[in-house]
């Protein structure tokens, strides 16, 4: 159905109707006012998805970040999302994706980084986690996994391929999949204990390891939760 669109401009500020939604926008000088004007104007020659989208994103910052990075909006609340998922992005982490969007540096590492907090099962870190880091000293590496450094008693040190072994597996079987994380258990090769998989725990049930060769080492939900303790 082709929107309505009608709108005024008033000195600096522009007052906009799509579809009986209105909105606003207090520019900041009349050249950008009637920028927005002239935008407004085309898209009601020619409501087509991409002039609405101009308006939209003159209108609104995070809107314009969004189309930027590839991500999705909500045009009504202004809550940006990662393609496929529904929680949105705190807006300190739009802020950031904004500065890498602005000097084109590649998003890999912030998108991961979200990707590996949505299905943490704290939610309250969705938000800490990223404001812990722009506190301290912490970067990320292009999976989205934090590098920190700690002093700890004498302690075996979980190897960085088992960590991100366990949390890519989790966020497959999680989100790609739909399973609980827990219906599924990690083993690894006896023989090369690098060498890891999963299976569904119902599989792995009556298995006889020594004579599979394989070493059962835990159910993948409460490994990937051990990961975060």
């Amino acid at each position: 159905m082709k929107k309505v669109i009608n709108a005024i401009i008033i000195g600096t500020t522009v007052k906009i109707s799509i579809d009986g939604k209105l909105q606003e926008k207090n520019c900041g000088t009349i050249k950008e006012a009637n920028e927005l004007f002239k935008i407004t104007l085309a898209a009601k020659a020619d409501p087509s998805d991409e002039n609405i989208k101009k308006i939209r994103m003159f209108i609104n910052e995070k809107i314009r970040v969004a189309y930027l990075a590839g991500l999705e909006c909500d045009p009504d609340n202004g809550e940006v999302f990662l393609a496929g998922f529904n929680t949105p992005i705190p807006e300190a982490l739009v802020e950031v994706i904004r500065d890498y969007v602005e000097n084109d540096y590649p998003l890999n590492a912030i998108v991961n980084f979200w990707k590996l907090l949505m299905i943490n099962p704290d939610h309250r870190v969705r938000t800490s986690l990223f404001d812990f880091i722009v506190k301290h000293d912490f970067v990320l590496t292009d999976n989205g996994y934090m590098v920190v450094y700690k002093a700890v008693n004498i302690k075996k040190e979980v190897e960085s391929d088992f960590s991100a072994f366990i949390s890519n597996q989790f966020l497959h079987v999680k989100k790609d999949w739909g399973c609980s994380p827990n219906k599924y258990i990690v083993y690894r090769n006896i023989d090369n204990p690098k060498e890891l998989a999963i299976t569904k725990f119902s599989t792995a049930f009556n298995w006889k390891e020594k004579e599979k060769g394989v070493e059962i080492i835990g159910k993948l939900g409460d490994l990937y939760v051990s990961l975060l303790l």
